[in-house]
């Protein structure tokens, strides 16, 4: 009998798995062969245990089910929305709403949170009640709950309103419920509005000059090579951690003293790892300081004598990632949490998330007057100069708050 099982070794990463493909008869009911494909096992011996499991599964009957056809799911869809009344629950109607949602084309890690919002907030609280039981005064407690209570409270309410906006266009509800609830104000859901995408600046989530300094010393004290460069790469440049991640060697420009920022990496259920655009589409060349740019350099011969010692591929300057996985691959950018999280774990320093990073950069980079306000905001890819502004305004407030000699000691450095 000849091997089902193949062995394939990835072009990029030199990574080893196996696979099969098996024909486990006719089904009972149909005409034609029911075959099939397993892949992405680790060990053959994993691979030839769900190859028999599949052979003895069809000797009993039982076998896989079959995957719809785009024609099946679409008649089972039209056969859904045409059950769908007032008495139907919000969880019935949601997979129609979700799908009308998904055929606007946002991003993959769009649809990851948007899902969130409603599995974790909405559906649990309204999942059960009939469509002509929502009512005004429940959208407002709900509202209020959320508000008193999450961060991203007012986001998740917009979304809900646009649910209820759908059921009134298709006519299962007379008017929005949410159209008359007024949602309560809270100084911080307020202050996080202001700053789309920078929200957590308002939680001190960032360092100041001297906690800087303190940090890149434990991290170059406790940390490997590569996770050391890559804190003082967004500490002195600002990059989305996305960003930083997906660079790849001919990204920098070792002559210019540059880096080009053109593309993201994420993670989302739909397209799991993967490469997209830059939060606002904006391509933008980083300058880069020349201690950083050395200590690329140094990482960059390391990184080639350590996966050489692995046995693993160098890859060329425009397909080998600065920040590679264990597979000499692309890293999941959640990892970097997890990385500044051994770190702290290792020294008694004030903890901030990857994300402050880039909030120091821009306070640090303006306070220092090394920037203007509108290069800062292309540094750090912001669509607005606003944006910019308001986050560096309200670190230096509360800086100033806490510690009224630090303008002292600026104006100080000036006179």
């Amino acid at each position: 009998m000849k091997d089902p099982i193949k062995e394939k070794v990835h072009k990029k990463t030199g990574k080893v798995t196996y696979e099969f493909a098996i024909n486990l008869g006719v089904r009972p009911g149909e005409d034609k062969p029911f075959k099939t494909r397993r892949r992405g096992f680790k060990t053959k011996k994993a691979a030839w245990a769900e190859y028999m499991l599949l052979k003895a599964r069809a000797a009993k009957g039982l076998f896989p089910e079959r995957k719809k056809t785009i024609l099946q799911s679409n008649i089972e869809c039209i056969s859904k929305k045409n059950t769908i009344t007032e008495n139907s629950t919000v969880a019935e109607y949601f997979p129609l709403y979700w799908d009308s949602y998904l055929a606007k084309g946002n991003a993959s890690t769009t649809h990851d949170k948007t899902l969130n919002y409603f599995k974790n907030h909405i559906l649990p609280y309204f999942g059960t009640v009939a469509l002509k039981d929502l009512t005004p005064l429940m959208c407002k407690t709900f509202a209020t709950q959320l508000i008193n209570s999450l961060r991203s409270a007012r986001q998740i309410l917009i979304y809900f309103k646009s649910f209820l906006k759908d059921l009134t266009n298709m006519k299962l509800l007379k008017e929005n419920p949410m159209e008359h609830v007024s949602i309560p104000t809270k100084t911080s859901v307020n202050r996080q509005k202001q700053i789309a995408g920078e929200e957590d600046v308002f939680f001190a989530n960032y360092y100041t000059l001297g906690e800087l300094k303190e940090f890149l010393s434990f991290s170059k004290m406790h940390c490997p090579q590569m996770k050391n460069m890559f804190f003082v790469l967004l500490a002195h440049t600002g990059l989305r951690r996305g960003e930083a991640i997906a660079l790849r060697w001919d990204d920098i420009d070792f002559d210019k003293k540059i880096i080009r920022v053109n593309k993201s990496a994420a993670y989302s259920n739909e397209k799991k790892l993967h490469i997209k655009e830059t939060k606002n589409y904006l391509s933008r060349k980083v300058n880069i300081d020349d201690g950083t740019l050395s200590e690329l350099k140094h990482w960059k011969t390391l990184q080639q004598q350590q996966l050489k010692m692995k046995n693993q591929y160098v890859k060329s300057n425009n397909q080998q990632y600065i920040f590679q996985n264990k597979f000499n691959d692309l890293t999941n950018p959640s990892q970097t949490g997890r990385w500044l999280k051994e770190l702290y774990s290792k020294c008694n320093i004030k903890n901030i998330t990857v994300h402050g990073l880039r909030h120091t950069h821009c306070t640090v980079g303006l306070q220092s007057r090394a920037y203007s306000v509108e290069e800062m905001m292309h540094r750090l890819g912001h669509s607005d100069v606003k944006v910019t502004m308001q986050v560096y305004t309200h670190v230096t407030e509360e800086t100033m708050e806490r510690n009224p000699g630090i303008y002292i000691k600026y104006i100080n450095c000036y006179v």
